[in-house]
């Protein structure tokens, strides 16, 4: 990836370069190279643009229809880095990723290097915009950290499915019985809600129906399916803390009064919301590579990898690291922000799945050692709340190591719990 941790000067520039093709059917005369003509765009149809590395923001000239989706994909390097900057739009996204709003107005939310988001009554006319997870767009040439132009495809798909209201996509708060909306759909006879911790929906925390838009978890009873099948039935519902996903589909009856029809529309567009109940530690990280007694040998480096359980208003994690003579016994020093040379914060790689279906995916993290010089190591892997901006709370995980100290029999090669700080 490439790093680009200078800040310059902040510049919020509007529209500059914008390249815009398109791929599929052949274009209608409404359509121009600019791209603002697009309006809802043609289902199915791909528009294609180009960020340019001194654009903060692109108009794509795509405006929200209820039923419209843009599915938006982009290469690797739309990932941006894994480092965090704070001042960035999106402070627990990479550093330079790709982001999206609606409208001028808009809140920023990640892209990355895919991405659906939704027309609904609240954005209808509203255009979607995209640009770089960053402030500074105007690096010097012989910096080596300006950002090449970045190719972005726009996928026009419509569905049947209901358009979702709130709460809103990636928002998190600490109310843990929200109230659920979403756009009424004409001969609508029920609707269906599911709410779910994994984004798969392979089990289900709520599995209910109502006939009207607005699903309230205190006043509404339902009915949830335990991991074990079995049914039981409340008259409120709390969400734990924790990331929930949830999506909504209605019954149509197409028929006449007399002689009803009825069929299911798709699913709508998938929304998260995190239940958030106060700035606290996560869980401790959990260390995959190197396991503990692992030999470590003079000269290599060795890759630590990690996971941690996802957190509703995101994650970072950063590493430290401190070196003493053979014999000797390395610590770290929470209270030092100096102590072990703490990397800088940084987003996580990617998530794991589990083996176990009952467990929601994990978020993973990797880095790579110094050369390991003879001596005694100790590694620490710290991760943050992304609502705890001044880590005031850090959970962390230790892995000591022996790299040629066999002569010693102490201290011996291990893995410790570094615990909350």
């Amino acid at each position: 990836m490439e790093k680009n941790n200078t800040y310059i000067k902040k510049s919020w520039l509007g529209v500059l370069v914008l390249s815009l093709a398109f791929f599929g059917p052949a274009c209608g005369g409404d359509k121009n190279n600019s791209g603002t003509d697009a309006d809802t765009g043609t289902p199915g149809q791909t528009y294609t643009l180009t960020l340019s590395r001194d654009t903060a923001w692109v108009n794509t000239g795509l405006k929200f229809a209820p039923g419209s989706i843009f599915h938006i994909t982009a290469r690797e390097k739309a990932r941006g880095e894994i480092l965090t900057q704070e001042e960035d739009p999106i402070p627990m996204s990479g550093h330079g990723s790709l982001i999206g709003r609606v409208g001028q107005a808009g809140r920023p939310f990640p892209v990355g290097m895919e991405y659906r988001v939704a027309g609904n009554s609240l954005n209808v006319e509203e255009t979607l915009y995209l640009g770089w997870n960053d402030r500074d767009f105007d690096p010097p040439a012989d910096s080596g950290n300006a950002r090449e132009d970045l190719e972005v495809k726009i996928q026009v798909i419509y569905t049947d499915g209901a358009p979702l209201l709130a709460p809103a996509d990636g928002i998190w708060a600490a109310n843990t019985q929200p109230n659920f909306n979403w756009d009424e759909i004409n001969d609508a006879a029920q609707y269906k809600l599911e709410v779910s911790q994994f984004p798969d929906f392979r089990l289900l925390e709520i599995s209910n129906t109502s006939t009207v838009t607005t699903f309230n978890l205190v006043s509404v009873g339902v009915s949830t399916p335990s991991i074990g099948g079995t049914n039981t039935s409340d008259t409120s519902v709390t969400l734990p803390e924790g990331v929930h996903y949830w999506r909504v589909r209605a019954q149509l009856n197409t028929g006449r009064t007399l002689a009803p029809s009825y069929g299911w529309t798709d699913w709508s567009n998938t929304f998260h919301y995190g239940v958030e109940l106060g700035v606290l530690a996560p869980t401790a990280p959990t260390i995959l590579e190197p396991k503990a007694g692992d030999t470590f040998t003079e000269g290599e480096t060795r890759i630590f990898e990690f996971t941690s359980p996802p957190d509703p208003s995101g994650l970072v994690w950063r590493h430290r690291q401190v070196k003493t003579a053979c014999g000797e016994s390395p610590s770290i020093n929470s209270e030092d922000p100096e102590s072990g040379e703490p990397s800088p914060w940084q987003v996580f790689q990617g998530s794991l799945d589990v083996a176990d279906p009952t467990k929601s995916p994990q978020y993973y993290g990797y880095f790579t050692s110094p050369v390991l010089t003879r001596g005694e190591w100790l590694f620490r892997v710290e991760t943050r709340d992304g609502a705890d901006a001044g880590a005031s709370r850090v959970a962390s995980t230790d892995l000591q190591a022996s790299v040629g100290c066999e002569e010693f029999p102490e201290p011996t090669t291990g893995g410790y719990p570094g615990g909350v700080t």
